[in-house]
Formats: C-alpha cells, structure tokens, sequence
C-alpha cells in the first residue's frame, strides 16, 4: 500500500478530470485486492474494444469548420466570400454543379483560407451522371496543396485564350486542372481509368517533382450513374490516409485506400476541386451536392476564426494548447473555467451589439412580411369582387370575356353603318358643291352667306365673352356674400352658445 501511494506521487500523471477527488488511505486490504482485479478486468476489457472506442471518440471529436464546407441550401452570395470559381464551376441551390455534361469544359472551385490543422477528415457526396459508357479524359479531382491556388488562378488569361484547354495550358495547369508541381496531394477521379473502369487515385508531391508520384490507383468501385450521390470520406491521421466511398446500391462504406505517410501532413494549406469533361462527346455532368471539413485535432483551431475578434482567437488558441488542457489540481482547472468564463463573457459583450441590431433587422422584416400579408389579402378580395369568384349566379370571367366580345361586335356594326352614312353625305356635299359652282348667282350668294357666317362668329364669340365675364362675377358675388354669412353666422354662434 505504502508503494501505491508513493508511486502517483513520483510520477506527474498528466490527465483532464472533471472533478478532484481528494485521495484517502484505504484501511482494508482486501477491498484494495478487489479494486485491483477490477482494475484488470477493466483495461482488459478496454484493450479489447480500443478501436470502436477510438473511432467514437474521433467522431465526437471533429469540428466543423464552416469557411471550408457547404451543404444545402446553398447561398452562393455567402460562399463566394470562401470559394473562388471559374470556368464551368456553378453554386446552385442544391449543388456546386463543376461542369455540365459538355465536352472541353474546364471545373474550378478553391478555398481561399488556410486549414490550420494537420489531422481532419473531408466528407463530400458526389454525383456523376451520364451515358452508360465512361468517357475517355475524364476527371474530377480533390486537392490539399500549400498554395494559395484561387490566389495564383488567373481567370482572365484563361477567358482571353482560344479555348479552356489552351487557357490552362498557358496557366501551366495541366495536370487534371492542376498545376503538376505542388506541395501536397490529391485524389483524382477518372471515370475511365487505364483498365477502362472508374478509377480512383492518390497522388503525392512535396513540390520538386514535375510528375507526381502516385501511391495508390483502386478500380473496383463504380461511381457514376448512382440513384443517390456517392459518399467518399478521406481521413487525414498522424502517420496515414484513409480513404472511404460508400454506393448507395450497396449502405456501407469501403475501404479503398489506407496510405502511410512518412512524415505528418503540413498544416496551412489550402483544398479545391478541379475537373475536365475531357474532349469525348457526350462527358458526364459531375456535381457536388455537400463538401464538409473537419478538425480532428483538439489542440489547435482548423481555421481562422473570422467572426470574433484577434483578442478571442488568441484567447482560445492559447486555451488549447497542451498545457491548459490537462490540469494537475484543482486550482488548475478553476483558473481555467475562470479563463473560460471570462472569454464567454467578452464574446457575448462584443456580440451583443450585432445581436440588437440583428433583432431590430428582423423586427423590420416581419412588419414588411405583415404588410405584405395585408397587401395580398386585400388585392385577391378585389381580384374575386373583379372577376365574380363569391357570386353563384354571376358567370365569373366567362361572363366578362362574353360581355367584351358584344361591345366589340356592337363596336364594329355601329361602326361601318356609320361609315356608309358618311360616304352617303360626303357624296351629296360634292354634288351641291359642284352645282352651286355651275351657277354664279349661287356662288354670289355662297360669299354673301359666308360673309354673315362670319359676322354671327364674331358676334357669338363676343356674346360668349361678356357671358363669361359675367359668370366670374356672380361667382365671386356669391363666394363673397357666403364667406360674409359664414362669418355673421359664426359670430351668433360664438356669442350665443360659447
């Protein structure tokens, strides 16, 4: 017992417990001797299941980094603050389409923030869909490189060139949409490899070789014209990659490549996506419709916290360091709650005003939402008072439609009777126009009638004008004689009942 109790003291065990429990000395042997074979059963039992528990433990572990992943629905607005694409590459409301299913199109989608962390697991479902036969040049290809690749891609060159391919060329992007030489990997899907099946392949480069180097190609897996999109997960560890697909024919995920890697993959780079439908006539139109990274790494943030101060993000990265994470006494981790507590606070302080100003936004749109509500009540009530909805005798719009189709006929009849009448008198005009011509006596008397005509005009038009002016001035008697009654009446009134 002396021994037990000496050994936990020479040896700083470093641990994360969630409460202290002071240490007492047990004063019966035997229940040590039981809680000792406990004990062995225990850590017996855990070696046996340390793989499930492991993976379970990974799983609970992971973060989502939000900046380098999207799922549906899809905001293309807010994507492209994080993505960069070009060429046939599209955000759409259910899917990042690379390119549709038209030969010599070029697919471009890359991150533009760093991945802080060098353990984390990328999930996406992707969807390849065509004609029963894999096209030749096709590919679709997931990448990891330590270049800032949405940087260095220049659209415009690539617009500017005769075609997608020579674009590229120009750009030196040649290897499936890629540079050749990187510092990184990638993983290549082909949907007709060299044995003329789908192909899925790794390859490796640390930035030297013009070639990369691949480490691993696997061709029994078909994953074009699926019912449902394919699932691949890639899990980035320590000392290996682990790559995972699962087909929605079979609901369970297969292994297809378990890659050693010599030494840890670097953090800070950057992941994209990249395709070519190639040159055949009829390529497969390759969509994802969810991307997802996440951060299996508790000891470090997978990517820049953007929506938090520096202060914070210094804050929290130093909180995951080792040496606050496993605390030896109690007075450790009280310093790190109090820590923990004061970082919450200065969160909820800095947050509190873009809340109250998100509150009000909201409050705004839910009046204009009410009015809006208000507004379309009221037009269908005078679309149904319109077209006769409520009536049960009234004919509705078909009884429009007839009602407009009478005027219109009753339009035309009247019309062309009228026409005839005027034909009829514009002729008639004509023959006693040239009949009075033919006789002068008549044309004397025309200029004798025309000449009263005019003196009646003249007449009339002054008769008309001392009217007017007459009017004008009964009305403004009349104006004059109501103002001063309505003055009388009001001093009555204020006289008597005020």
């Amino acid at each position: 017992q002396q021994q037990q109790q000496q050994q936990p003291q020479q040896q700083q065990i470093r641990c994360r417990p969630l409460l202290s429990v002071p240490h007492k000395p047990w004063k019966s042997g035997l229940l040590v001797q039981s809680l000792l074979l406990l004990s062995v059963l225990s850590s017996t039992l855990a070696a046996n299941e340390a793989t499930p528990q492991h993976r379970r433990k990974e799983e609970s572990a992971a973060v989502l980094l939000p900046h380098h992943s999207f799922t549906q629905p899809m905001e293309y607005s807010s994507l492209l603050e994080d993505w960069s694409l070009s060429g046939a590459s599209l955000f759409e409301r259910e899917r990042l389409m690379m390119h549709p299913g038209v030969p010599n199109l070029a697919g471009f989608a890359f991150n533009s923030g760093r991945l802080l962390t060098s353990l984390w697991k990328q999930s996406m479902a992707l969807v390849f869909s065509g004609g029963r036969e894999p096209t030749e040049g096709q590919s679709m290809a997931f990448w990891y490189v330590q270049e800032n690749i949405s940087y260095s891609y220049k659209e415009s060159t690539v617009i500017k060139a005769p075609s997608w391919r020579e674009g590229l060329d120009q750009l030196g992007m040649t290897f499936h949409g890629m540079k050749p030489r990187f510092d990184g990997f990638g993983v290549i899907f082909l949907t007709k490899g060299a044995s003329g099946k789908p192909t899925v392949k790794v390859v490796l480069n640390d930035g030297t070789k013009d070639v990369p180097d691949t480490i691993a190609e696997v061709d029994t897996v078909d994953f074009r014209n699926m019912p449902d999109p394919v699932l691949f997960n890639l899990r980035v560890k320590a000392n290996e990659m682990v790559g995972e697909m699962t087909i929605p024919t079979k609901q369970e995920a297969t292994q297809i490549f378990q890659v050693p890697l010599a030494t840890r993959m670097k953090s800070g780079g950057f992941v994209g996506l990249t395709a070519w439908s190639g040159a055949a006539p009829m390529p497969d139109l390759v969509s994802v419709q969810r991307f997802e990274i996440l951060n299996t790494d508790e000891t470090v943030t997978g990517e820049e916290l953007r929506d938090v101060s520096a202060q914070i993000q210094e804050a929290y990265r130093e909180m995951l360091t080792d040496e606050h994470r496993h605390f030896l006494d109690q007075k450790s981790q009280t310093d790190h709650l109090v820590r923990l507590t004061s970082l919450v606070s200065d969160h909820l302080s800095t947050s509190k005003r873009a809340e109250e100003s998100l509150a009000m936004q909201i409050q705004a749109l839910s009046g204009r939402v009410h009015r809006l509500g208000e507004s379309c009540r009221e037009l269908r009530k005078e679309t149904d008072l319109l077209l006769g909805q409520h009536d049960q005798g009234g004919g509705g719009l078909g009884s429009l439609k007839e009602q407009i189709q009478g005027l219109r006929h009753i339009f035309n009849k009247e019309g062309a009777h009228a026409q005839k009448k005027l034909d009829a008198v514009a002729k008639n005009i004509q023959q006693v126009k040239s009949r009075h011509e033919s006789m002068p006596e008549n044309s004397q008397r025309m200029s004798a009638i025309a000449e009263q005509g005019l003196i009646l005009e003249q007449t009339v038009s002054s008769r008309g004008t001392q009217m007017t002016g007459m009017m004008i001035v009964l009305v403004v008697s009349i104006v004059g004689i109501g103002l001063m009654m309505w003055r009388r009446m009001n001093y009555y009134e204020k006289r008597n009942f005020l």
